[in-house]
């Protein structure tokens, strides 16, 4: 008995794939957002091996350096980097907080002003996606050392259950 796959099951598994690999590939690049349908197209054809006959040459994927390689960049001799093509900085932009600053702290959830994603809490998610610390992020967006970094929710939880195990209690004498 031979398996039948349906165009709609190919179509699904071919979904799967081009999402698994740019997830993949965007978690260790930079990439801007309005390369992001070019890149998805270029995958799908790539996987579907449509379009092949016509191109010889596969598309090329942008490839950024990773924060290790510009971590040994920014460290390098003086005299090493000019044997590298010279890195140009973007034109300093007035910086655009992803919502307002105002919206940024809710009952349940912070929002990070560089990129918008919500979470219960900041700190680590500061230092591996945008390799900023507490300090650096408020002093970029001109945040008071009042400004949450939890969601307040999640300060109350963790407060009554540093209450509950008798954290910060004074010691009974013996």
């Amino acid at each position: 008995m031979t398996e039948h796959v349906t165009n709609t099951e190919l179509e699904l598994a071919l979904l799967d794939a081009v999402s698994e690999i740019l997830a993949a590939y965007v978690t260790t690049n930079q990439v801007d957002q309005a390369q992001l349908p070019g890149l998805v197209a270029a995958t799908r054809t790539a996987l579907s091996g449509h379009g092949l006959a016509q191109d010889t040459h596969a598309p090329i994927m942008p490839k950024s350096p990773t924060k290790r390689q510009q971590k040994a960049i920014a460290e390098a001799p003086a005299g090493e980097k000019s044997a590298e093509k010279p890195v140009t900085q973007p034109p300093k932009q007035a910086l655009e907080p992803a919502v307002p600053v105002s919206e940024s702290v809710e009952e349940d959830v912070v929002v990070c002003l560089e990129c918008g994603a919500r979470m219960k809490t900041l700190r680590r998610h500061l230092m591996s996606a945008h390799e900023l610390d507490e300090k650096a992020y408020r002093a970029r967006w001109s945040l008071s050392k009042e400004h949450p970094m939890t969601a307040p929710s999640y300060t109350k939880r963790r407060q009554e259950v540093a209450k509950q195990i008798g954290l910060g209690a004074k010691r009974k004498k013996a």
